[in-house]
């Protein structure tokens, strides 16, 4: 389904020239390669203010308009369990943006639109951008993207991110919302009708009618915490869920107490009918409504596809076998190393022998005593020689194979098959990914170390990369 820019471009010195987008979604979903194919190399990394969590920014200019873009860090909600969730969630309703991306993989609509949901709440301007629609199409399954628009009543944009197909798409359509709709220009966000979600998502009775309750007392003391900037309806389900960071907000004026008081009555009352905490119940709605969109915009265009098995599916089903899973991931971590080490000592013998025949050949004409010689060819070229044939020709092929590796998906497989393991210890199944950066060198193993959650997940895989590299040495 194509959208296109409608011919406005004479208005644009009435509005606003610079435009703000936030990508945000899932975990490899896509969304750093929407970024990378949109800013090329115009892009600045740091940290979010006071946070160790890692802060991608690119700038570019399309059709006269100057975009600034955010890579927000790959989340699965907008809770607060995770730093990543917390820096996420203030920023996306923070005035920095004017819109959001939300990048979807269209091969898992299930796990993605759980986070879309939590993205609605917010009441944010949202473009949904449907990625990975090549991989789609070659299972012989399409979207209904005007039924998905009208579900939503958000643009829907198909996209195939690695090729670049629709990425400026996404561009065209956000001047559309930002400037085209901005009612004026004082600071406002954009004028795009931001849909109603009590008509897409319904919790059921009994917790609707605890959410509006909860709305009317958040109402009446909305002056107090107006600079959280969280929607009423937003803020009565998560002080439902015990949000840490909403409950902050109103632990800090005493005149709301009572509405954290209120919110743990309801939670108490509303468990004691499902018999489940209140977290499972919002989260077992959200998913009932995801699977009826499922059922109503998948379009499949032949049963013989859904029945077929690719040479992927049969892969992907060993790599992650309880038994032939584990052997692969051996196989895997042994050839890694065997690659690497024939690779490197065959160029590292290459240039150990050259430097052989070259120092013979100074020595012969300059004599091995003479302090130039020292210097420039012992300490200089030497040194170089040896920084090449000792480190450089392992490290380049260590690290060819791992991005490879990554590239080809097996990685995230090897850290779901490690998971259970590594739960033993305390930590997520992904650390397997640091410490494999450990067998080759510790630096880059201590910065994947950021991946991990927790600051204590985060000592205890570097703990685990240094224990690797001991037993390597």
């Amino acid at each position: 389904m194509s959208h296109h820019l409608p011919n406005k471009r004479k208005e644009k010195d009435k509005h606003k020239d610079s435009i703000n987008i936030a990508l945000a979604g899932n975990p490899n979903v896509g969304k750093s390669v929407i970024f990378n194919q949109l800013t090329g190399l115009s892009q600045t990394i740091g940290n979010w203010p006071g946070k160790t969590v890692e802060k991608m920014e690119g700038k570019l200019d399309f059709l006269g308009y100057h975009f600034n873009i955010v890579d927000l860090p790959g989340i699965y909600s907008l809770s607060t369990y995770t730093i990543e969730e917390i820096v996420s969630r203030a920023f996306i309703i923070s005035e920095e943006v004017d819109l959001i991306i939300n990048v979807i993989d269209a091969t898992n609509l299930e796990r993605n639109l759980f986070f879309t949901f939590q993205l609605l709440e917010l009441n944010v301007p949202i473009i949904l951008a449907m990625n990975q629609m090549d991989i789609l199409h070659k299972r012989n399954i399409d979207l209904d993207f005007e039924k998905l628009e009208k579900i939503f009543k958000l643009p829907v944009l198909p996209v195939v991110a690695v090729h670049g197909v629709g990425v400026h798409q996404l561009l065209e359509k956000a001047i559309e919302m930002v400037i085209y709709h901005q009612p004026n220009l004082n600071n406002e966000k954009s004028g795009f009708e931001i849909p109603d979600l009590s008509v897409i998502l319904s919790f059921g009775k009994e917790v609707e009618n605890k959410i509006n309750d909860l709305i009317k007392n958040i109402s009446v003391d909305r002056k107090s915490v107006v600079n959280s900037h969280y929607p009423p309806r937003f803020i009565a389900i998560k002080l439902l869920e015990n949000d840490e960071e909403i409950n902050k907000i109103f632990e800090n004026h005493e005149s709301t107490l009572d509405t954290i008081q209120l919110a743990d009555n309801f939670r108490k009352e509303l468990e004691e009918i499902h018999g489940e905490d209140i977290s499972t119940v919002i989260s077992s709605e959200i998913y009932n409504n995801i699977n009826k969109i499922v059922e109503q915009v998948l379009i499949i265009q032949s049963e013989k596809q859904t029945k077929k098995i690719t040479l992927a599916d049969k892969i992907d089903h060993l790599t992650t076998h309880s038994i032939w899973g584990y052997v692969i991931l051996i196989l895997v971590i042994l050839g890694i190393y065997m690659f690497t080490f024939s690779i490197g000592n065959f160029f590292g013998g290459i240039l150990d022998e050259r430097y052989g025949i070259w120092s013979e050949r100074i020595y012969s004409v300059y004599g091995k005593n003479l302090l130039g010689v020292k210097i420039l060819w012992d300490g200089g070229v030497g040194g170089l020689i040896g920084a090449i044939g000792g480190v450089l020709v392992y490290v380049i092929p260590f690290f060819l194979i791992i991005e490879i590796l990554q590239d080809s998906g097996y990685l995230p497989r090897a850290a779901f098959l490690m998971d259970r393991v590594m739960h033993t210890v305390g930590i997520h199944g992904k650390s397997i990914i640091p410490m494999i950066l450990g067998f080759g060198c510790n630096v880059p193993a201590c910065a994947g170390c950021r991946i991990m959650e927790t600051e204590r997940e985060k000592k205890i895989s570097i703990a685990l990369a240094h224990l690797f590299l001991a037993l390597r040495q």
